[in-house]
């Protein structure tokens, strides 16, 4: 018998990674968008030959947006309850978040900085949009019972830290051992805007 969510999981599948992939930025970095404002913007995007796919349905734009903007039953996180430790860590984050959202998102929740802290702890010079993007997909990923292996290889191999450990993630990568994190997730300033890394 076909559950909801392996049909849901299938539908996805016929979607575009970068299409996904960029829906899912955008829900994060403009909460204030509908789900019309972003199918808008991925039609806009396509003209301009910025995406290789066209974009789904406005409805399936509309489930994916919900699915990324669902409630995190963690509660919001605090100075007053959070780990000494963390503190140094998941502040630096707060700040960027709140910048590149230009105010739209002003807090972060107990599960984003927990995983944001331990992303920190061992990759401090990841970026800190990047960290609090992975935290969110991480997040997800956990609740929905799905695998998180090319994240933890992405990290694992640090390919942002000098040409040699990119060279050894990209034939990782080509020989499929493993997983290539999803594009859209790797971000870098660049001039004072924020462009996706291409670590290939």
């Amino acid at each position: 018998m076909t559950t909801q969510k392996g049909a849901q999981r299938r539908q996805r599948r016929r979607i575009s990674g970068e299409i996904e992939d960029r829906i899912a930025v955008l829900a994060q970095r403009e909460p204030r968008w509908s789900a019309g404002q972003i199918y808008e913007q991925l039609l806009l995007e396509y003209d301009e030959k910025k995406l290789k796919s066209p974009p789904p349905s406005k409805r399936t734009v509309e489930r994916i947006v919900k699915e990324w903007r669902g409630v995190d039953l963690t509660g919001p996180w605090n100075l007053y309850t959070a780990a000494p430790e963390d503190v140094p860590l998941v502040l630096p984050v707060l700040a960027a978040v709140i910048n590149w959202t230009q105010g739209a998102i002003t807090s972060l929740t107990n599960g984003e900085a927990r995983i944001i802290a331990n992303i920190r702890s061992v990759a401090p010079d990841f970026g800190l949009v990047d960290s609090f993007l992975w935290a969110r997909l991480y997040r997800r990923r956990i609740e929905n019972n799905e695998p998180t292996d090319d994240f933890d290889a992405y990290l694992s191999y640090a390919p942002w830290r000098d040409e040699n450990r990119r060279a050894l993630y990209r034939k990782a990568v080509e020989q499929g051992w493993v997983r290539e994190v999803p594009r859209a997730f790797i971000l870098h300033h660049e001039n004072g805007e924020i462009t996706t890394t291409n670590v290939f």
